[in-house]
Formats: C-alpha cells, structure tokens, sequence
C-alpha cells in the first residue's frame, strides 16, 4: 500500500491526519549481522542432535521444537518487522511505513524485555486484536521516550508516563498484552 504523505507547515499528514511521530522500529543490520548466523546455527545444531538419534523419542520432539520451531517464529515476526520498518502514530491511527493503516482503538500492546541487539533490550510490541502487526526496540533512549510520551498523550495510559527508560528495563512492568487505548 503506498502512504499518502503530505507536507503543510512543516508538518507531515497522513490522509489528513496529522504525525505526531515518526519511529524507526527495525535495524535491519541486526537481522542480517544477528539473528540469522544464529538461526543457521540453531539449524546446524538441530541437524547434529537429529543424526544422534535413530528412533523417535522424548528428545527428539524436544529438539524439533526448541532448534527449530522457536527460531521459525523468531524469523517470521522478523520478517514482518523487516517488511513494515517503523510506524506513524497519529491521533487516530497507527500506520506502519509501508501503509498498514490501523485504528488506535484496535491496538493492543506489550512491553517487556525484547530481542534486541543487546540481550534483555526494551521492546514494545504492538497488536491488532491478537494479531502482530510490529516489535518497538530502543534505538537510542531520549527517540524511545518521545515516543512513549506521544502514546501517553493520545492513549492517557499511566503506564507510558515513565520517563528516563534505560536498559535496566523500569518501563518493562507488565510483559502482558494490553489494550492501548482504555475504557472503550
């Protein structure tokens, strides 16, 4: 879906409403340089343990999930992060850059420890009802506290007034989904 962005003022809108902000979710060198030498060798590693084994058992199963199952899912919420970029919150809508258009009310969310480059990062994960729709790392503190300041002021959810968030994870209270815009 290609955006509609237009520029007034000095200010970008999208379908007439206006950015509040624009944030950058995806290093796409961590994928590259991280997550995917590690996803080839949890591969080989599956291979390797597969070889041991000449009946089907317990282990087996074990190792189908735990080197190969997990680091699928991994690949896949990383290819849709890959594929939407970052996101445009504006007072209606959470639009993704590549154009997915969903409306606030329908955003949910999480926060918790993420997979960024440093193990144990910041990551705000956002839903559409249940389904992914993109992961939120911190890229640098003082853009990630914009950011949770413009969700406060659409959303006026206590849990985006922490402020200062740094790696030692204070923002990350509650790792369960929530709706993001409360009492509708």
């Amino acid at each position: 879906m290609a955006l509609n962005i237009e520029e007034k003022d000095g200010k970008k809108y999208i379908d007439g409403d206006e950015v509040l902000i624009e944030y950058e979710c995806m290093n796409r060198g961590v994928i590259v340089l991280y997550r995917l030498p590690i996803f080839l060798i949890m591969l080989y590693a599956f291979y390797m343990s597969i070889e041991k084994f000449e009946t089907f058992s317990i282990l087996w199963f074990l190792d189908i999930f735990v080197f190969l199952l997990i680091p699928i899912w991994y690949i896949l919420r990383d290819m849709q992060n890959f594929y939407h970029e970052g996101i445009y919150l504006t007072k209606n809508h959470l639009i993704t850059f590549r154009g997915y258009k969903v409306p606030l009310d329908e955003i949910y969310f999480e926060t918790g420890v993420g997979s960024s480059t440093a193990w144990g990062g910041i990551a705000l994960r956002f839903y559409r009802n249940r389904s992914f729709i993109i992961l939120c790392e911190v890229d640098n503190n003082e853009r990630f506290n914009q950011l949770l300041k413009v969700i406060f002021d659409i959303s006026k959810n206590e849990l985006f007034t922490e402020q200062d968030v740094d790696y030692d994870c204070k923002f990350c209270k509650f790792a369960t989904r929530q709706k993001l815009i409360i009492g509708e």
